[in-house]
């Protein structure tokens, strides 16, 4: 397994595709923002990672019961990613195909960028069922599966 950088552009059967978790294209919702530039603190992460393995999965799962209780009252719209996010990060990788995930509606997305036609390709959450890409020389294509 290799640990990828945040944003990382592959070539696969010429196609360059930038690869992403996707959270930061959802620049409309400012808490989830604020949040994660705190969790991706060196600091934050080297003190959580020196806390015992017990004490680390309670807070873990504090915080995930905050975020889901959270996210109940915030509109569709704002959990989703922000179209200018989108042209902006293909824009500067220069590609025309984006996979990310974060925002948990599986689709391929068709989209006009300046550049010309482009995909956006958007994985589920594993919650219920799985999904996943499957790039081939001819076609990039959303396969979901039952857990």
């Amino acid at each position: 397994m290799t640990l990828l950088p945040e944003q990382q552009v592959i070539d696969l059967y010429g196609r360059r595709i930038l690869i992403m978790h996707g959270d930061t294209l959802c620049t409309d919702d400012q808490a989830y923002q604020e949040f994660r530039r705190k969790v991706h603190n060196t600091w934050i992460q080297k003190l959580f990672l020196a806390l015992p393995l017990r004490w680390r999965l309670k807070i873990a799962a504090k915080m995930r019961a905050r975020s889901q209780q959270t996210n109940q009252y915030k509109s569709e719209a704002i959990m989703d990613v922000n179209p200018q996010a989108v042209e902006q990060a293909m824009l500067h990788h220069n590609v025309h195909w984006l996979i990310h995930g974060h925002t948990h509606r599986p689709a391929i997305h068709p989209l006009m960028l300046s550049t010309g036609k482009a995909q956006r390709a958007v994985l589920g959450a594993w919650h219920v069922e799985g999904s996943m890409i499957k790039v081939t020389p001819e076609a990039v294509e959303l396969i979901p599966f039952p857990l």
